[in-house]
């Protein structure tokens, strides 16, 4: 590790915010959500790789200057090392961020299998390709909710949310990974609701019975991942 490798890290992180900030005011209220979907996806891999690209690797045709002989102190030299406990300073506390970061996401992981494995849920959910419906539903409100989640799984949902929680493991300190994790759960359940609304006209009115309680069934959580949006 060096600090050209912290530099690159710093770079990954500044391009990272830009554009979610650019998502946030100019696509967040788009009704084209799988756009919107694409961009956050796609908005990491473009920030991991800018930093990488040489711009400036064409030939520039410039003056030639003969610069005068400098002497390097041993007091510069100093400075340098010094500079150089710096960073491992900088690396010690990034990894203890990991690692801490690491053992919440695998602990919360965990919870999530052994909520997937239960033969009976109280609420309905989709991680990847299994999908749990609550068994306190009306046959009519589970026709419609298996619907909904077979959109999550069919669509890889989930997986989108494990690859912002990989780099919000990496990337710990960044806040934006987590604002983008909560977007990309937000777009899903729009996406889902979409797809629903299309094979059942009355969808939305049941999600509206739920939310006032105009009816006897039991509020559904649609969260389909219950790996962390924020760390505490």
């Amino acid at each position: 590790m060096s600090w050209e490798f912290l530099v690159y890290l710093l770079k990954v992180n500044v391009i990272v915010v830009f554009c979610y900030a650019l998502f946030y005011f100019l696509m967040r209220g788009s009704v084209n959500h799988q756009a919107k979907r694409a961009f956050l996806l796609v908005l990491p891999v473009v920030a991991l790789i800018m930093p990488l690209i040489n711009f400036n690797s064409g030939h520039v045709t410039g003056f030639n200057y003969t610069l005068p002989t400098i002497e390097i102190s041993k007091r510069l030299v100093e400075i340098r090392s010094f500079s150089g406990g710096d960073y491992r300073v900088l690396y010690s506390i990034w990894y203890l961020g990991l690692a801490v970061s690491l053992v919440v996401s695998l602990f919360r992981f965990r919870k999530t299998l052994k909520e997937v494995k239960r033969k009976e849920s109280t609420r309905s959910f989709t991680f990847f390709n299994s999908t749990r419906i609550s068994g306190e539903l009306t046959e009519e409100a589970k026709h419609k909710v298996v619907i909904h989640e077979q959109v999550h799984a069919d669509q890889w949902h989930t997986g989108d949310l494990v690859w912002y929680e990989l780099l919000g493991i990496v990337f710990w300190f960044n806040p934006a990974f987590i604002f983008g994790q909560r977007s990309l759960k937000e777009i899903h359940e729009y996406i889902a609701d979409a797809e629903t609304n299309k094979q059942t006209e009355d969808y939305s009115e049941t999600l509206l019975a739920f939310a006032f309680g105009l009816n006897k069934l039991p509020p559904v959580s649609y969260t389909h991942l219950t790996l962390p949006t924020n760390r505490e």
